[in-house]
């Protein structure tokens, strides 16, 4: 389970970095297991990459 929430994040970073498109966007669909359990999931490293932008 672990490793398929990173290999999410890694293709979704990467899909984010190369067109500018959205990281929730790419990794929701691939992290789908039910949305209360996947929206903590994308939440919580949007939030960190937004913070860490504004400093």
């Amino acid at each position: 389970m672990i490793a398929i929430i990173a290999c999410a994040y890694l293709v979704a970073a990467l899909v984010n970095g190369a067109t500018g498109l959205r990281f929730s966007t790419f990794a929701l669909p691939i992290l789908a297991r039910g949305l209360k359990s996947t929206i903590p999931l994308i939440i919580i490293p949007v939030l960190i990459s937004n913070a860490i932008v504004m400093i």
